[in-house]
């Protein structure tokens, strides 16, 4: 990751109402997706000069809880201390992170820019969260007694398509491991976990 393409700063201000934002500013305006502690989405458009238009929904405790995973994940990926404090200048994007019990934290990073992995991790969390307030939540099938088959594709209700890779007997219950998209990348997740996040199955 080239330097300075992102700045992260601990805000010292009181404890703010939000769990996440991401503020793109523009020249012809700006554009924010905000989570709020209670499940509140909200995405408020502001062209230069203009009234804000609004659009809100409740998140269900699903995608909260999603939403709140992420936030966290992020959050401690860079505490790690990898990214210099060094605050891009013009147009940007702006990623504010409130996880209960932390200080709040600011990542700002080029519009153009590479993204670094965790920010790009939460950016597509929040894409699927704005996307349903235009088509409406996705339609789940019930997975409460769904048992997985190894090669089984599914789409999680934060947009990822993962891959049954192969499950595992655990201390606490049955471990499901999983690949993300093509690529390398494997995520861990308990059974019961990943039955409340799985939306559909994907055909090859």
């Amino acid at each position: 990751m080239t330097a300075g393409l992102i700045a992260v700063l601990l805000a010292v201000a009181p404890a703010p109402t939000y769990l996440v934002e991401r503020i793109v500013t523009r020249q012809e305006g700006v554009h924010r997706v905000s989570v709020f502690g209670d499940g509140v989405l909200v995405v408020a458009d502001t062209p230069a000069g203009g009234t804000p238009t609004v659009r809100r929904r409740t998140l269900n405790q699903v995608e909260l809880a999603v939403i709140r995973g992420v936030v966290a994940e992020c959050y401690e990926t860079l505490l790690d201390g990898r990214y210099r404090l060094e605050e891009p200048a013009g147009e940007g994007v702006e990623v504010r992170l409130a996880p209960p019990g932390r200080e709040p934290m600011r990542a700002v990073v080029g519009l153009f820019s590479v993204r670094p992995l965790p920010i790009a991790r939460l950016e597509q969390a929040l894409d699927e969260l704005e996307a349903t307030l235009a088509e409406g939540p996705a339609v789940r099938g019930d997975f409460s007694t769904w048992q997985p088959r190894v090669g089984e594709r599914l789409e999680l209700v934060d947009g990822r398509v993962v891959t049954v890779l192969e499950l595992l007997a655990g201390d606490e219950g049955v471990v499901v491991n999983l690949q993300v998209g093509d690529g390398p990348a494997c995520v861990y997740m308990f059974l019961e976990e990943l039955r409340g996040r799985v939306v559909r199955r994907v055909a090859r």
